[in-house]
């Protein structure tokens, strides 16, 4: 499901916006008036630094956007518009995302060619092989320097859209035709922008997408329709990596979150009766959801609004997957102890506690769970395959399937007897559903917290696993519909889950380590916090929990070079909405609090396991 708003052509408006300055000094030569000379530009952010943008935008002349509430250290609402210095710089190889934009995509250029941007005109291409909603699209234009004097070079662009009927190649890759619902022919963009060389960053951009949608064909169905939007990009802050004051920001925003979630469950009155026939109902769902994350934020179990959504879950039926799944998870979080995370991380328990739950609880959980285990598609053999859809339909996806999995492992933690078959079942599932093939991409290094502090005393670098390269392959909702980043990292979690001791180990299911590592593959291949990869804004902050989840069940503080847990976070804290600090709608800000609190408890911790040895 697309949001109305991925319709709109202005996704595709960023796609300029980062057309790179390259890694250089500014030669004190460069003058306006010498064509002939060479000015270099260079982008002085730390490869994780982040600068953040905000943004004014005017859509066929109406103020869509007004980038003008800001309180404290972040915005209200005003938007993640920025970028990571390793996104300028080249590193780590390939631009993921069009971080200026609402819906990045995968680019597939690299900057490294592109760092020496002559006082003149400058021809440049970009080729984006599958944007969202319009397929293979080409962007043909020139740069032009027009001045570069008191410390500041301004740039004017224009370029026009193509979307080729044939395959398109770029360097060493080859971009397949693919066609979209929608027709950008006849667009044309226009840029002007601002580069500060003594600070070493985009000081303002301003660009113009202006077009029509003529009838027929892959374009705009009825009468031609103009179309014209006007972006201001203004530069904000710079935030360093890990700034002085990071955790406390993060501890402020959970506040908020919590703040937020007080406040929806009070104005939405989320406790009403649940029907015993009515299976729809999710109101259950969202009240363990909201307890579960009151819980991780460490809210006190005497709150009234925790004992509030306690009874309720004990008193109300729960007969849907997502609503038993995260029941599971909230009952078992609610009776866990403090404290365990750390002593998971830092390797003094292999794994997570026992959890004493008093009989009666105990007993809805069981409940709880013979209702899940009975939800398993029934046209395959639970031997062998377990896949889940909402009430037991003759059908399957892996978000549910995901939530199922997750429940019966939270109910194994409160000592309730799971046969192990479903986790080995639900990871064959998976192995059997992942992308029949994908492309060759070298692995990234899997560093677990016990690795980090070893490897930065060391003074080692996080980098790829090895030169080699490995299919990188993702996993759909629902069989052939599309590999997502929510989707693989559901694969991911669920994997983990069955390959961990508690739950048979490695070699209960054949394929299991090959298939973890192409998806680790392909994660890192189309990662970015801003989108959910392959879905645009659809599903985003179910993605965003959904990695924290996959990183920490298998303990992992770094996806190669990659800081997953300091790029989500940077963006969730630019991008609260509520003057209460939280963001928009009970879901959207439980996520975002689940993982900001670094809330899934690992199963794997990265130490080496002990297995018994043979006899001889």
């Amino acid at each position: 499901m697309v949001s109305k708003a991925a319709m709109h052509p202005h996704y595709v408006l960023a796609l300029s916006l980062l057309l790179p300055f390259g890694p250089a000094s500014p030669s004190p030569a460069s003058q306006a008036g010498k064509s002939k000379e060479k000015a270099y530009f260079a982008w002085k952010l730390g490869p994780e630094d982040f600068a953040w943008f905000g943004l004014d935008r005017k859509e066929n002349g109406r103020l869509r956007v007004k980038n003008s509430r800001i309180t404290g250290r972040f915005p209200r609402r005003a938007g993640t518009k920025g970028v990571f210095g390793w996104e300028v710089t080249g590193e780590p190889g390939y631009f993921q995302t069009g971080v200026l934009g609402l819906v990045p995509f995968s680019v597939g250029t690299s900057f490294r060619g592109l760092d020496q941007v002559k006082v003149g005109v400058k021809r440049a291409r970009f080729v984006f092989g599958d944007l969202i909603n319009y397929g293979l699209v080409e962007l043909r234009g020139k740069w032009k320097t027009t001045s570069v004097e008191g410390g500041k070079a301004t740039q004017e662009g224009s370029f026009k859209f193509y979307q080729p009927e044939r395959p398109v190649r770029l360097g060493r890759i080859v971009f397949p035709k693919k066609r979209g619902r929608r027709s950008l022919l006849g667009f044309r963009l226009n840029v002007t922008r601002v580069f500060d060389y003594r600070k070493g960053v985009i000081e303002k951009i301003q660009a113009v997408l202006e077009g029509s949608f003529s009838g027929g064909g892959r374009g705009w169905r009825g009468p031609e329709r103009p179309y014209k939007l006007e972006d201001s990009y203004t530069l904000k802050k710079v935030f360093p990596y890990r700034y002085k004051g990071f955790e406390k920001d993060v501890v402020a925003a959970i506040d908020g979150g919590v703040r937020e979630i007080r406040s929806d469950m009070r104005r939405r009155g989320r406790f009403h009766g649940v029907r015993a026939g009515n299976k729809r109902d999710y109101e259950p769902g969202y009240v363990a959801l909201a307890l579960l994350t009151l819980v991780k934020a460490e809210v006190d179990h005497k709150d009234p609004l925790v004992q509030k959504c306690v009874e309720y879950l004990r008193r109300n039926p729960v007969l849907n997957t997502y609503s038993l799944g995260l029941s599971l998870m909230a009952f078992e979080a609610y009776y866990a102890p403090l404290g365990e995370r750390d002593d998971l991380i830092s390797g003094r328990i292999s794994k997570p506690y026992l959890r004493h739950v008093p009989s009666p609880d105990l007993a809805i959980m069981k409940r709880w769970t013979k209702r899940l285990e009975s939800y398993v598609d029934p046209r395959v053999d639970k031997a062998y395959i377990a896949r889940w859809r909402y009430v037991g339909e003759r059908s399957y996806d892996n978000s549910n399937t995901q939530y199922a999995v997750l429940g019966l492992h939270s109910a194994t933690l409160c000592g309730i007897k799971v046969p192990p078959n479903f986790f080995r079942g639900a990871a064959a599932h998976f192995i059997k559903d992942q992308e029949k093939s994908g492309p060759l991409w070298a692995m990234p290094a899997i560093i677990h917290y016990v690795d980090l502090e070893r490897m930065k005393k060391g003074g080692k670098n996080y980098g790829m696993r090895s030169t080699a390269k490995i299919q990188a392959r993702g996993f759909p909702y629902l069989g052939k519909r599309g590999v997502a980043g929510s989707m693989t990292t559901a694969g991911l979690a669920t994997l983990t889950i069955a390959r961990s001791d508690a739950h048979g180990g490695i070699r209960g299911t054949r394929g299991m380590q090959a298939a973890l590592n192409m998806a680790y593959t392909w994660l890192y291949m189309h990662f970015t916090v801003r989108e959910n990869p392959g879905r645009g804004m659809t599903w985003h902050y179910s993605y965003l929990y959904g990695l924290e989840r996959a990183m920490e069940l298998a303990a992992i503080a770094r996806l190669g070079p990659r800081d997953w847990y300091w790029e989500g976070a940077i963006h969730l804290l630019c991008d609260r909405f509520r003057r209460r600090g939280g963001w928009e709608g009970l879901t959207d800000t439980c996520f975002a609090v689940l993982f900001l609190k670094k809330a899934q408890l690992p199963v794997i911790t990265g130490r080496p396991v002990k297995r018994p040895s043979r006899k001889r």
